[in-house]
This record gives C-alpha cells, sequence and structure tokens, in this order.
C-alpha cells in the first residue's frame, strides 16, 4: 500500500565551485530510489515515472536532460543509466588506492569517524574480497594512539570486527579515565604577583578560602577538611576543585615582571581546549594552548632548548646582577676634546695622546698619538692625565719619566713580590715599572 504523505527528495543542486558531481548524484539517486520504493512508483505509467523523476531531480539537471537522445527519454530506467554515465566519470583504480591508503586519525577525530572514511574511500578501490582485510590493515596502521596498534598487533586471527570493538572501547575508556582524574595537570591562567601593603593589616576583599575578611594567616579555615575534594585549607562551598583552572599568586611582590606558580586545579576537558603546532625556525614543532587570558607565555625549558631558543636571565635577575657588580664602582667622568689622555697600545703598556673629537657611539673617541696616528676607542682604553703629568709625559719616555707622580707608596714582600697601594692617582704601571720607580724614589731620599 502505497504512502499518500511521501516526500520527495530535494532537488540537485549543480555547478556550485568546489562540489563533487559525482557523489550529489549518487546520493541524491538513493533517495529517490527510497521515495519509489515507498510511493510504489513501479505500478504507474512509464511517462508518469519519467515525469516525477524530473520533477524531483530538479532545474539544474533539466539542461544534461535535453541532451540525451529520444528514445532514453521514455524509460525512468534507460534515463538513469544515461545520468549514471553522465556524472560517473571513469575511475582510476590505482589513484583511490593511494587516497585510500594515506587516511590516517588525526588528532582530536573520533575513531568512528576515522572507520567511516575508510569504509567510504575503500568502495571506489575495487577490493571486493579483501575489502574488509585491507580495511583492518589500515586501521591498525594508522590509529591514533600507539597503545591500541601495540594491542591490535598482538591479537591472533585479528577480524575487522575485533579491531573496531577494540578501539571503540579504549577510546570510551580514555574519556572516562580523564574525568576521574582530580590531580594538578593542567594550567590554563597565569597571573602576576599582587602585592600587599601591609601583611598585618585586613583584607579588603573576602577570603577565596573562607568567604570571610580576616588578618593574614588568621583564616578560619586553615587546616579544615574540604568535603568535596578531602584537602584541607578552605570550605566545600568555596572548593575550586570542579572549577576552571586557574594559576594565582598572592604574597609580596618581589619584582613587577615576576610570574609566581602557587597552586594547579584541573577542570574542564583535553578535548575542548584549543591547541595548536608552533613551528619554530629549526623545524621543531611544539603543541602549544591558546589562552587569550594570560599574562604571560609560558614555555618549558625542554622545548625552550628543543627550538634552539637562547635562554638568559630575566631583566629583574640581571638588574640585581648589575647592581651587585656595580655597588663599589664610582661614575667615570667623561672626556672632553683636546684632553690630552693616556691610551693603551698593550695589555700593560700606556702612551700620551690626544682627544681629537667624539666617537658615533656613547663613551667612544677618536684619539690621536705623538706620531700622527688617529684611533677609534672607548674609555676602556683610555686614562684622564692630570695637568701636572702632562708636562711631563712623553711618548717616547720610559717609565721612569712618571717618578714625580708618587703620592704615597706602602710595600709589602709577600713570596718575593712587590704590591703597591695608592701609587697613581689615575693609571696603573707594569709591575717592572712600579719597581723600578720605588727603587729611584728611595735612592732620592
Amino acid at each position: 500500500m502505497a504512502v499518500a504523505n511521501a516526500r520527495l527528495p530535494p532537488p540537485l543542486l549543480l555547478g556550485a565551485a568546489g562540489t563533487n558531481c559525482s557523489k550529489q548524484w549518487k546520493d541524491w539517486l538513493q533517495q529517490f530510489e527510497w521515495y519509489a520504493l515507498v510511493a510504489e512508483l513501479d505500478k504507474k505509467a512509464a511517462n508518469v515515472q519519467v515525469a516525477i523523476f524530473m520533477s524531483a531531480i530538479g532545474q539544474d539537471a533539466i539542461n544534461v536532460f535535453n541532451t540525451f537522445p529520444e528514445d532514453k527519454r521514455v524509460d525512468l530506467k534507460l534515463l538513469i543509466t544515461e545520468f549514471n554515465n553522465y556524472f560517473t566519470p571513469k575511475v582510476n583504480i590505482t589513484y583511490e588506492r593511494f587516497v585510500f591508503n594515506q587516511v590516517i586519525q588525526v588528532a582530536g577525530q573520533k575513531f568512528d569517524d576515522f572507520c567511516t572514511e575508510l569504509l567510504s574511500k575503500s568502495q571506489s578501490c575495487d577490493f571486493n574480497t579483501l575489502r574488509d582485510s585491507l580495511v583492518m590493515d589500515r586501521i591498525v596502521i594508522g590509529v591514533l594512539h600507539d597503545s591500541d596498534r601495540a594491542h591490535l598487533l598482538s591479537v591472533n586471527e585479528l577480524t575487522l570486527d575485533k579491531a573496531v570493538q577494540f578501539c571503540r572501547a579504549a577510546e570510551q575508556a580514555r574519556v572516562q579515565l580523564t574525568s576521574l582524574k582530580s590531580d594538578p595537570v593542567q594550567v590554563d591562567v597565569v597571573r602576576k604577583k599582587v602585592h600587599n601593603s601591609s601583611q598585618n593589616s585586613s583584607s579588603t576583599k573576602p577570603c577565596s578560602r573562607c568567604g570571610t575578611k580576616h588578618a593574614w594567616k588568621k583564616c578560619p579555615a586553615f587546616q579544615k577538611v574540604c568535603h568535596t575534594c578531602k584537602r584541607t585549607g578552605h570550605y566545600s562551598r568555596f572548593c575550586k576543585a570542579k572549577q576552571v583552572s586557574t594559576l594565582d599568586s598572592t604574597g609580596n611582590i618581589g619584582a613587577a615582571g615576576d610570574f609566581v606558580v602557587h597552586e594547579m586545579s584541573k577542570g574542564g576537558s583535553p578535548e575542548l581546549s584549543w591547541y595548536e603546532d608552533l613551528l619554530f625556525d629549526n623545524g621543531c614543532v611544539v603543541r602549544a594552548k591558546l589562552d587569550t587570558g594570560a599574562q604571560c607565555n609560558v614555555l618549558s625549558l625542554h622545548h625552550a632548548k628543543q627550538a634552539g631558543l637562547k635562554v638568559r636571565p630575566s631583566t629583574e635577575k640581571r638588574n640585581k646582577y648589575k647592581e651587585h657588580h656595580d655597588r663599589g664602582t664610582k661614575l667615570q667622568q667623561p672626556l672632553s676634546v683636546g684632553q690630552e689622555v693616556l691610551l693603551r697600545v698593550k695589555r700593560r703598556k700606556w702612551k700620551p695622546a690626544l682627544i681629537v673629537s667624539t666617537g658615533p657611539t656613547s663613551r667612544s673617541y677618536m684619539v690621536k698619538m705623538s706620531d700622527g696616528r688617529v684611533f677609534r676607542r672607548n674609555s676602556w682604553f683610555l686614562r684622564a692625565l692630570h695637568s701636572q703629568d702632562a708636562t711631563q709625559s712623553s711618548s717616547t719616555q720610559t717609565t721612569t719619566s712618571v717618578a714625580p707622580m708618587i703620592r704615597t707608596c706602602l710595600v709589602f714582600r709577600v713570596s718575593h713580590r712587590v704590591l703597591l697601594t695608592n701609587l697613581f692617582p689615575a693609571f696603573r704601571l707594569p709591575v717592572q715599572g712600579m719597581k723600578l720607580v720605588l727603587r729611584q724614589d728611595l735612592e732620592g731620599q
């Protein structure tokens, strides 16, 4: 008995960019065959069958229908055959099998979708009786998790049904195991330290563990057991075990750019998280979670070394190192143009020179020696020459010519070495020169 309210399938849409006309035709024909079975179309006249078919197929296929011979338009079976020849191109079996062998399960893809894709692509590969066996092989090779692959390889007389049932069960078990875990394994938000001006003063905001305002370290929930997570330190109504994972920190701030991890709590589903693969210049790929609410980017030291990144101390640490290094130093006065200086030409050899101009960078100068040569040197290679010393220095004199510059000389003999302190006001001399000056000074007295 025919169903009176049977509905025709939607029209076949052709000509859209990027559409697969062959697949669309097969899907539409399958729906029409179901309609023809329900409506008992085979009991109607041939011309009525063709009219119903053309009314259902839609406007886009009429131009194709008009190209068919007249004798093919009067019978429904012959008309469907002509449409099959038109929409179904010649299949390249080698290429279809190549596409089938490239199918693998990607991250985030469910196993049922992966299996359906394999079965769909195997239809055009002409595997015949080997279809189930070859699909099973692709499941073993292309499944995402290595643990599932190892189990499938260890099963004797593995079939397609056994492989599908095990992979579905393993996927479901992983989802259930993830929901049962409560260990802190995921960080969703990283926040800066919050500065407390006074630890002893009462908080202006309610405590996140007890909900009341109290002094620092005076929380009434201290050592209280939570009935939700069975942990101590907070009440159950303020438990964060089921909330979104946050990483928060409180306490005195040591530096404006510090980020500190105090606690982590897990929540949500890993499948719903937003992960992307980051490709570095050296080819290293790191899977990272994208979080638009984070105040800094977090990367482990292991992945940073793999990516070839240069790891160095933070700005705050470098400033502390500089402060420690400079605490016993004095700011060197800049030199001026036309000032006479001593230029270091070797490690412990100094010669008089004259500053003719400043250099392109800070504390860089163009200096001219007595023989006319001009060099660009920074303040590390230059020493200011006092006015009383400039009249007695020359480029060819030995170190004995600077004897009048001696102010105070303290001599200590340790292991046959001479140590002189407060010898010269602005520069140092070689050890041999200091011995010679000392000897001449003692002989003069």
